[in-house]
């Protein structure tokens, strides 16, 4: 257990590291969310041009998180020779309503690589890395943090404050780091907060429970070398580059798309004359045809724009390792295996984000479960969604031709498309009892008696 001068040093040494990688966060907070990337336009330029600029953002990048993010779901949590979820650990999952917040630390490990749970007797919390900044003894072997700053924004006072809570591996340090000025944005508050920080301890520490820090990390993809790397950082540059042709193919269909006519050797004697002018299909002059001359400017195409747009935005499916049809909406005349064998890049990888975050998962699932004196199988694991693009009919003609094999059917079940998992938990119910009433019946042929119906 730290004392209070250990906890206010920690607690300064965490909050300048966490200040100091906090701009790269912020960078692609506001490239995924579609606040920054703007094209840049000239010095004096109009009202107009400022706003085909900013209507000109073409955001991918979040197109290409939620493909990755959607599909993750987890489904069950068993051992691999069990047919169904143990059933006390699935109540405590149930209880915390992950089947939909789950979602929240994957979303945050694919946009900036990691993202991050925090388990205690009372609950789970997701926090993203800009919320949560831990240290490693070794962060590529290591599966808990020596030590984990965590913060958030308290405004529910006359003054916002600054909240935390640091972790260590036996207990929970609740802290204050000061008010926050109200004539500040949030990220010069975080960038300015270290040099008037006002750090207080909050309360009295508080056992966690565990042997271990809390705090659990989701880890995007796994490398030896780049730990932390998310699905959008690497398309920032091909985001701006499409933002920027983008712009290009607004201001000229702005501009350019209905012909401009124009006259010389005439001038109009006022606004009013120009605007009868331009409104008149056919205009007539006294002077001669050697003085006045009448045209009009070809209409600008945009489809030029629109070929390079689409080049771009495969480029960026392509080297996000995402099916090109998933970002651009467009769709050939494929069957379901040969979308299935364009998709299977894009499985491989999701494959790989569900090796990595479910490990995460049932470091979490076994923390919370030990807080709550529920032993968990040593060999259990987490089951994830099918994801992979087969048609219903397919899957159930494949289950069919295996049944006939007397491959059992429960274990099937799961890979029907669009079953939930209390669906699957039904029909198990229902084959059970099925299959009961034909023993039944067959004893009591063998016995003599009639059979039920």
């Amino acid at each position: 257990m730290l004392d209070e001068a250990e906890v206010i040093s920690t607690v300064r040494d965490l909050w300048a590291r966490h200040r100091d990688e906090l701009p790269a966060h912020d960078r692609v907070y506001g490239y995924v969310r579609g606040k920054l990337g703007v094209p840049d336009v000239p010095d004096g330029a109009g009202d107009e041009l400022q706003d085909i600029a900013k209507m000109s953002v073409k955001n991918v990048l979040g197109l290409v998180r939620n493909a990755f993010t959607d599909p993750l779901l987890v489904v069950g949590f068993r051992s691999p020779d069990a047919t169904e979820n143990d059933a006390e650990v699935w109540r405590l999952w149930q209880q915390q309503k992950l089947d939909a917040r789950q979602a929240e630390v994957y979303r945050a490990a694919v946009t900036y690589g990691t993202g991050y749970a925090i388990v205690s007797k009372s609950g789970i919390r997701f926090r993203s890395p800009r919320q949560v900044f831990a240290v490693y003894a070794d962060a590529h072997v290591d599966d808990f943090p020596v030590y984990a700053l965590e913060t958030w924004v308290d405004r529910s006072g006359p003054k916002p404050m600054r909240k935390g809570r640091l972790f260590d591996e036996t207990h929970v340090y609740p802290v204050s780091l000061g008010t926050i000025s109200k004539q500040q944005d949030e990220a010069e508050q975080t960038r300015t907060a270290q040099r008037r920080m006002s750090l207080t301890i909050d309360e009295e520490p508080e056992a966690h429970g565990l042997d271990h820090c809390p705090v659990i990390r989701f880890v995007n993809t796994r490398d030896c070398e780049d730990l932390v790397e998310g699905e959008i950082e690497p398309l920032i540059g091909d985001q701006r580059a499409i933002n920027a042709v983008n712009f290009d193919r607004l201001v000229v269909s702005r501009y350019g798309a209905f012909p401009q006519k124009y006259v010389i050797g005439w001038a109009p004697s006022g606004p009013a004359e120009l605007a009868k002018a331009s409104a008149q299909t056919l205009m007539a002059f006294e002077d001669s045809k050697e003085t006045v001359a009448v045209g009009a400017f070809p209409q600008a195409s945009v489809d030029g724009y629109n070929s390079i747009l689409l080049e771009m935005t495969v480029h960026a499916a392509m080297k996000a390792g995402v099916a090109p049809f998933g970002i651009t909406g467009s769709f050939a005349n494929l069957g379901a295996d040969a979308i299935a064998q364009i998709a299977k890049p894009y499985q491989d990888k999701l494959g790989a984000k569900q090796s990595s975050l479910g490990e995460s998962v049932e470091l979490m699932i076994r923390d919370y479960a030990f807080l709550h004196d529920i032993e968990v199988p040593e060999d259990a694991e987490v089951v994830w969604a099918e994801t992979e693009a087969r048609s219903f009919a397919q899957v159930v003609d494949g289950i069919v031709k295996l049944t006939t094999a007397d491959v059992p059917i429960e274990a099937m079940l799961e890979d029907i498309p669009g079953w939930s998992q209390q669906r699957v938990d039904t029909a198990r119910k229902a084959v059970r009892r099925a299959a009961g009433g034909g023993v039944l019946d067959r004893l009591r042929a063998a016995s003599g008696d009639r059979p039920a119906v």
